[in-house]
This record gives structure tokens, sequence and C-alpha cells, in this order.
């Protein structure tokens, strides 16, 4: 019984010392990482609106004096939205509305999807074209195309938002 006790005790010290074997070899590496992510940001700004006599593009007559605008809506203070508005128009005026787009931000963008609150019954606002992809620093234009029917009435004005969504360029 003496010498079973003798190998337990043996075999405990055995253990403890391997243990303590093991303590020995063992580190700790701690590591420290800073990573910064980009920012996605693109901006409308005020834009311009200029009107024809018709779709070709023929020049009003002289003294004919319009008045129309594509103002950044100030009260959006991500710059994601211009108000378009057309004012003085006639049966037949046509319209090229331009609203400058640009990425301010610290990664590329890509446009996915530019909408409006256009509504008329008697005006027609072509689909925007714009860039697709937007470089950092890089900019461009969506310019939409309206035409006035020939039911437009006596002092219309057209109101809307453009309203750019975009994503990062690889999704």
């Amino acid at each position: 019984m003496k010498k079973s006790r003798f190998l337990v005790l043996a075999l405990v010290v055995a253990i403890m010392m391997m243990g303590a074997g093991y303590a020995a070899w063992t580190e700790t590496v701690t590591i420290n990482n800073n990573v910064c992510t980009g920012e996605l940001d693109v901006d409308l700004g005020a834009g311009t609106v200029a009107v024809f006599s018709d779709t070709a593009g023929t020049t009003e007559p002289a003294g004919i004096t319009r008045t129309a605008e594509a103002v950044l809506d100030t009260t959006d203070t991500e710059n994601n939205t211009a108000t378009v508005t057309v004012n003085n128009l006639y049966p037949g005026a046509h319209v090229d509305i331009t609203v400058p787009i640009s990425n301010v931000g610290t990664i590329p963008a890509k446009i996915d999807n530019i909408t409006n609150t256009f509504a008329s019954s008697w005006a027609t606002l072509s689909a925007p074209t714009a860039p697709t992809d937007l470089a950092v620093g890089g900019s461009g234009s969506i310019v939409y195309e309206l035409t006035v029917g020939d039911t437009a009435p006596e002092n219309g004005s057209l109101t809307f938002d453009v309203v750019a969504i975009y994503k990062q360029f690889n999704q």
C-alpha cells in the first residue's frame, strides 16, 4: 500500500512539474490595430435650367425672359436633394435641366438610383442621364429634358425635387 501511495505521490509531482514546465514556455502576444474606413459622400449642387422654343434647341427670341432655377435644398444637410422650379412656360417649350453632382467622399461612388417628385398632366420629363461612376473628387451632371404640352395652363409653374441615391463603387 505504501508503494502505491508513493507511486501516486510521484505521479502527482510529475504532473505538476509538467505543468510548471509548460507554463515556462507560454507567451502572451498583444496586437493593437487601428482600422480607418472611408467616407461615401456624393453631393448635388445648384444647377442650371435652359428654356428653348422647341425640342431642336432653338433659342428663345430676344426679349423673352424665363424664370427658372435648379437650387440646392438648404434644408437637406446631406446635399442629396436639389429642387427645380420652372416658371413662365408655354405650350411647346423645351427645358434642359442640369444638376451638378460631385463625389466629396474618400472612396469612389456609383450612382444607384436617381428619383424625382415630378408630377404634371401638361408636361413630360425624360429619364435622367448621369455618370454611373464617380471617382474621388470627380463630378458630373444629372440631366433631364422637360417638354411642355399643348394643355399647359397660363401662369403654370413646375417644381420638383431631384434625389440621388448612391452606393460604394464595388457594390
